[in-house]
């Protein structure tokens, strides 16, 4: 996840829309949009990868481009994020302290960014492996940034792995110790939290269950046909973007699965829609006919 961007040039990234100038990619929204912004700030998760067939289009493909093909024509919320790959909110790689504080209370050349109705926080700390109490410290920082924006909420993603290999075992603990630090966190201070850490073994347990031939069951993989364990491929990052749309409140029939840009197909982005949408968690934004708490 580590880059070698210097620091000016991985701060000039952050502080950049998500359809920078002269690179071709979804359309930012119009400047009349005045719908809520749900605004992502994360890690090489975030950043994304060459994981669109249509690589002219979309030369970097996470789930905030799958969230804004599938729900952002017809959702009731616009999508951009601020990402940079090996960064944290610690440590020396902090790129993502610096975006978070900008984005809600401003910095010496920057301003708040307006408009702002969720920001979703998603943070592996790769680069830096913290100890959880440096991480909290940090974490700390960032709720009290979102916390003087009255209205904002902040919304915690936790990380997961698919079939990491033991040679990285010293990763995965460094997962769990962020992840828990998150949940400690989220449930002190009421925040939203997207468990990913759970839904990522649900989904493998699930299209495992299917028992389909290799040369099929490789296209329902998570990181990707060649198991890259960590980065959502195609087909993770529309299951990441479809678990998000449903912890913010987006009903099943407000995702756009004719989408021309849709990198998976339609059969298969139904199945994964029909088992996301069937859980019975509760979620941060209720879904239309759900009670708060349900």
């Amino acid at each position: 996840m580590r880059t070698t961007l210097t620091l000016a040039g991985t701060l000039l990234m952050l502080l950049m829309p998500l359809a920078r100038a002269g690179e071709k990619g979804p359309a930012p929204p119009a400047d009349d949009d005045k719908r809520p912004l749900v605004l992502f700030i994360g890690d090489s998760l975030s950043v994304g990868g060459r994981g669109h067939p249509n690589q002219e289009k979309y030369p970097r493909w996470s789930y905030v481009e799958a969230i804004k093909v599938l729900a952002e024509g017809k959702g009731p919320y616009r999508f951009e994020k601020r990402a940079a790959g090996g960064q944290s909110i610690c440590g020396k790689y902090r790129s993502l302290y610096y975006a978070s504080r900008n984005v809600t209370v401003g910095g010496k050349r920057s301003k708040p960014v307006e408009g702002l109705a969720f920001i979703v926080f998603q943070d592996s700390a790769t680069g830096h492996k913290p100890t959880p109490e440096e991480y909290e410290a940090a974490l700390r920082e960032i709720v009290g940034f979102v916390e003087k924006r009255p209205g904002v909420r902040l919304v915690l993603c936790t990380t997961a792995f698919e079939r990491l290999s033991e040679k990285k075992a010293d990763l995965a603990e460094a997962w769990k110790k962020v992840n828990e630090v998150m949940r400690k966190l989220a449930e002190e201070k009421k925040l939203g939290l997207i468990r990913q850490d759970i839904y990522w073994q649900r989904y493998i347990d699930w299209y495992l269950a299917k028992k389909l031939p290799l040369k099929e069951e490789k296209h329902w993989r998570l990181t990707g046909t060649r198991i890259d364990s960590v980065h959502p491929g195609p087909t993770g990052s529309i299951f990441m973007a479809m678990q998000i749309a449903r912890e913010l409140g987006i009903p099943a029939d407000k995702l756009d699965l004719d989408h021309p840009d849709l990198p998976i197909e339609k059969a298969r982005a139904e199945a994964i829609r029909d088992f996301v949408y069937s859980w019975t968690e509760p979620t941060v934004v209720p879904l239309p006919g759900a009670k708060e708490g349900d």
